[in-house]
């Protein structure tokens, strides 16, 4: 098993962003592409339940 950093994967996809070509997954296995799914439901539903709620004193 290879370790790639979070910050090394990050400059892969700058990299292809900058180069304007078609960004493919390099790196990415099936397990954490559902888990980016799952994380983004529950931030979706987190900022519903506080939408519009005071969240720090004034």
């Amino acid at each position: 098993m290879s370790y790639t950093s979070d910050y090394d994967n990050i400059k892969m996809m700058a990299k292809a962003v900058a180069s304007d070509v078609i960004m493919e997954q390099i790196g990415v296995t099936k397990e954490s592409l559902e888990g980016t799914k799952y994380h983004g439901a529950n931030v979706t539903r987190v900022a519903a339940a506080l939408a519009g709620k005071q969240l720090f004193a004034r």
